[in-house]
């Protein structure tokens, strides 16, 4: 029996941010939702914009380290 596969996804580009990486980090979450469970670790806001059956994380600040640091405490 195969277990399921599991992903995290950790950007800093997500909706609703607009651009080009932000579509296609969201279209990425989207695709391999299909293919198992995706979460993802992202900016405040991108949860309301998140595909179906993908959960988003959360995490505030402004600056790289700010965000690579909540992204660290909840990606752990």
């Amino acid at each position: 029996m195969d277990d399921p596969l599991k992903l995290l996804l950790i950007t800093r580009n997500f909706p609703p941010l607009l651009g080009g990486m932000e579509r296609l980090n969201h279209n990425l979450a989207r695709e391999l939702a299909a293919y198992g469970e995706v979460r993802v670790i992202a900016p405040s806001g991108s949860a309301a914009h998140a595909p179906t059956g993908v959960e988003v994380a959360e995490v505030g600040g402004g600056s790289v380290g700010r965000f690579l640091a909540g992204a660290l405490s909840r990606g752990v």
